[in-house]
């Protein structure tokens, strides 16, 4: 039976709120105590691993999920997997070798082997690694409930172990005790779905489809890591740590938004196979406008609020990265846009070369724009970099796909105008008001707020309806099931 778009959407927000909610809690603690330099030296060791890993995975994450959401009979779908998963134990049992190896003979990685050993263990965890079987068969609330019980015995252990600067490596091998509670819950978990079948296995016929994802994959996780091993390589790991946590906070809310979308893929895949055209368009236009709403205003407010985001996150030590954190807030809606919608439609209607070419493009932007602006504005330059990186990904893809979006529909000069309209009131009230730090903070957001979901209520805004309808409805579906009891 086909699951609901909005119950997969709620569990998949709920999950990807986990995965960046609670490391944000723990980041707050561990940047107080790690400070800046540690932080640094574990995001640049975990950026050298990441390249490994693109090669190991291939472009498994993303095929899986399609592939899985097409199967309709248990015999493919115990063959299919198979297939993918041996094809993921070979390349991962080679880039473990491979890693290992360069961090044993290479000096400048020798120097802090424990720490490159210990994040070696997300190779080694992508054995197990099959979060896109669940996300193929649309099993978000299995997902979300796991994803919550891991999170929270990582965030006691980290409490209980990390008690000084010197603990970075502690801290690295928690964080990958998290990702092995993950990968262990769902491998075991399958057998409630399917079991290995070897009898009539065809790698080959995946292994074409596979490294058009790979190619992609490889552009896509250049310059997600880029930035920050270019900033270890060129400046100090304390710079890293200003970059890295500016991201890791900018993320919170695009992460969270780009969940909504994300259960968009099995769902336009079979779409698509039916050739179903309106049905994506009415989806896509819908989406569209859902994200801006609620993703520019928090842009907004991260940008007119970063001295305080920065200052109650991290404290003093990270001071450094209030200009970062301002200069990326506008990644909040683009990276909703693109990871919610462009990225899902691309992928889920066979324009895998089209998503390549931007992110080869998007790559090659990158690198360029690392190498010039890091020697000159070091972890301000990353973020400029990753702006204009992010902006020419989404124009691209936005013009891929304009076959499935009504452009007329789209709400976006409105939007833009209630979000400066909101950070102008915050603003207004921050200058005019005298209060402790953290409840000037609390009534800033408060007034913005109150101010954008004022300008939506007088301009009867779909996006807010539609919100509006559907919490009505949740609530009316608890206070049934409270009545039940």
């Amino acid at each position: 039976m086909s699951k609901s778009l909005a119950k997969n959407a709620v569990f998949n927000l709920f999950y990807k709120s986990l995965s960046i909610v609670f490391p944000l809690i723990t980041i707050t603690y561990a940047s107080r105590v790690l400070l800046a330099h540690g932080i640094g030296q574990v995001s640049y060791a975990q950026s050298i691993v990441a390249y490994f890993g693109i090669f190991a995975s291939l472009g498994i994450p993303n095929y899986g999920i399609r592939e899985i959401a097409k199967v309709s009979n248990q015999k493919q779908l115990n063959l299919t997997f198979t297939s993918l998963f041996l094809i993921n134990a070979l390349f991962t049992t080679i880039c473990i070798v491979a890693y290992y190896s360069i961090i044993y003979y290479f000096d400048s990685f020798s120097n802090e082997f424990d720490l490159f050993a210990v994040v070696g263990l997300y190779l080694v965890l992508n054995y197990f690694n099959v979060d896109w079987f669940y996300q193929g068969k649309e099993e978000y609330g299995y997902i979300a409930v796991r994803s919550l019980v891991v999170k929270v015995l990582f965030t006691i252990l980290l409490f209980v172990f990390i008690k000084e600067p010197k603990d970075y490596v502690k801290y690295a091998l928690l964080y990958y005790f998290a990702i092995a509670g993950n990968n262990l819950f769902n491998f075991f978990h399958l057998r409630n779905y399917l079991h290995f079948d070897f009898s009539d296995i065809k790698i080959s016929q995946h292994i074409k489809p596979i490294f058009i994802f790979f190619s992609a994959t490889i552009a896509v996780e250049l310059y997600q890591q880029m930035d920050v091993t270019l900033l270890g390589v060129f400046t100090e790991k304390s710079n890293v740590g200003y970059y890295f946590n500016s991201v890791r906070l900018m993320r919170v809310v695009a992460n969270s938004l780009i969940a909504i979308g994300a259960v968009l893929l099995p769902r336009i895949s079979k779409y698509f196979m039916e050739n179903r055209t309106d049905e994506i368009s009415t989806l896509s236009t819908k989406l569209f406008n859902l994200l801006l709403f609620i993703s520019f205003p928090f842009a907004i407010g991260t940008f007119v609020l970063a001295d305080y985001l920065v200052f109650i996150a991290f404290g003093d030590d990270f001071i450094p990265a209030i200009p970062t954190l301002r200069i990326l807030s506008i990644l909040i809606f683009i990276l909703a846009i693109i990871g919610g919608l462009t990225t899902p439609i691309l992928l889920s209607t066979n324009k895998e070369k089209k998503y390549f070419y931007v992110s080869i493009g998007a790559a090659v932007i990158n690198f360029v724009l690392n190498l010039f602006l890091i020697p000159s504005f070091s972890h301000n330059g990353s973020a400029i970099a990753s702006v204009i990186t992010q902006l020419f990904i989404v124009v691209f893809q936005l013009f891929f796909m304009k076959d499935y979006l009504r452009l007329n529909e789209i709400k976006l000069v409105k939007i833009i105008g209630n979000g400066i309209v909101m950070g102008l009131s915050i603003w207004w009230i921050d200058a005019i008001i005298n209060l402790p730090y953290i409840w000037k903070f609390i009534v800033d957001i408060i007034m913005g707020v109150s101010v954008y979901l004022l300008l939506a209520v007088i301009q009867k805004d779909d996006s807010f309806l539609f919100l509006l309808n559907k919490s009505c409805y949740l609530i009316q579906k608890c206070d049934v099931f409270k009545n039940r009891l």
